[in-house]
């Protein structure tokens, strides 16, 4: 399906269920179309195994616990403990990555996790956990609106999402 926006557009190949399974996007030039992004596919998304959990029932989960571990040590500066709660997969990504790419990911955990306090209450109020066969994923959103002087509303949101996976019966990070 092509859709056209003035001189732009987008070419996207849908699934049976709404979804898309391959996109590319298009620009008139010269009048002729040039591809100029894509094309790129798109995985089916996951299909569940497990009911979700949600809210303060996923820090007594492993997985939560796991979370909050891996939130700590990196809250305590001690990012090889927090590696070692690593997929083995995903220990090897890192470890072939060059020493620049690995400093500019591992600055990019320390940054974005909350402390393991916060990030509880954040799974308290807004955390969901599905499950996908031998992965799951975690995602915390947190929501927060103000009123300003002028009357106007400002909101924000933030999302932090851990994938996981099981490796030999336990449950791993799977970033």
């Amino acid at each position: 399906m092509l859709t056209i926006y003035g001189d732009t557009g987008t070419l996207r190949i849908p699934t049976p269920d709404d979804g898309v399974s391959a996109m590319a996007f298009v620009t008139l030039e010269d009048d002729r179309w040039s591809v100029t992004g894509g094309p790129m596919t798109f995985e089916p998304p996951p299909v569940e195994t497990e009911p979700p959990v949600r809210g303060t029932a996923i820090l007594d989960h492993e997985i939560g616990r796991l979370a909050l571990e891996y939130a700590s040590r990196l809250e305590a500066g001690d990012l090889g403990a927090a590696i070692e709660l690593l997929s083995g997969p995903a220990r090897a990504k890192r470890a072939a990555e060059s020493a620049a790419e690995r400093k500019e990911s591992d600055e990019f955990r320390r940054r974005h996790m909350p402390t393991a306090a916060a990030f509880a209450e954040q799974i308290r109020s807004g955390g969901q956990l599905t499950f996908a066969g031998e992965r799951a994923y975690l995602n915390v959103v947190t929501s927060e609106s103000s009123t300003n002087a002028d009357g106007s509303s400002t909101f924000t949101s933030t999302t932090t999402s851990l994938p996981f996976e099981l490796q030999d019966g336990t449950w791993r990070i799977a970033h």
